[in-house]
């Protein structure tokens, strides 16, 4: 929507913000923005959000914070200004132009993302599809565990451990002993010929306890006390004393 008044077009609803109308005004005014006159940008951004003023649109507070940077810019031109302390990092001209600059690159290169995206936007992909139905499980042979199965459920198992704990805690040392855990497994291990799952003996552990526990199983399974069992690949390892 166009409207005309005094000598001004007033585009409502064209621009995208403050830096979209300054940059129009520039190229409108043929300026370099590099050498940015401001006290000619400044009159003719503050005449356009005056005249949006007078036809009672709505001026959204940008426009505003923009208008009040400009001033300032011409203020500090029309000041002099020593020449220590003149600090370019400091500067807002400079600061507005290196802002204008991105702006205008990223204005050219928009209608190349936009011919990007009505692309993508025509590729349909296809759901993904439920194959819970030809997932078949099987279950795995007697002593087919190896070594590493034992070890891979432990890894398993300390870094679900690590992931409940909190981020701060006070560390004790705590001297856990092959021969305590030889005989903590051993009472736990029900006699009636039921198996017990791994995870069940390792609920509250940390990494001495880890490594103890792990030592103290590979010597029952050598003396031939116990054995490991387990029903599916991945899933959870059993003990059983051996000869149950």
């Amino acid at each position: 929507m166009t409207i005309k008044s005094d000598q001004m077009e007033i585009r409502v609803g064209q621009f995208e913000g403050p830096l979209d109308l300054l940059l129009s005004l520039i190229k409108e005014m043929k300026m370099d923005i590099h050498e940015l006159r401001v006290a000619e940008v400044t009159q003719q951004y503050l005449a356009y959000v005056q005249k949006m003023k007078d036809l009672s649109l709505e001026i959204a507070s940008e426009y505003l914070v923009m208008a009040a940077t400009l001033i300032e810019i011409k203020g500090r031109e029309l000041l002099p200004v020593e020449e220590e302390e003149l600090d370019l990092e400091d500067d807002p001209k400079e600061q507005l132009i290196d802002q204008l600059i991105l702006y205008e690159h990223y204005k050219a290169a928009l209608p190349a993302f936009r011919e990007l995206e009505e692309e993508r936007s025509k590729i349909h992909h296809k759901q993904a599809s439920d194959l819970s139905s030809f997932v078949e499980k099987v279950p795995l042979s007697p002593n087919s565990y190896e070594l590493n199965d034992l070890l891979l459920a432990l890894t398993k198992m300390s870094a679900k451990w690590r992931k409940s704990q909190p981020m701060q805690r006070t560390m004790a040392k705590e001297q856990v002993s092959i021969e305590d855990c030889l005989l903590d497994i051993k009472d736990r291990l029900p006699k009636s010929g039921e198996r017990m799952a791994l995870s069940s003996v390792l609920k509250d552990w940390n990494r001495s306890t880890l490594v103890a526990y792990f030592l103290a199983f590979l010597q029952l399974v050598r003396e031939g006390e116990v054995v490991f069992s387990q029903d599916e690949l991945f899933e959870e390892i059993w003990l059983q004393r051996k000869g149950e």
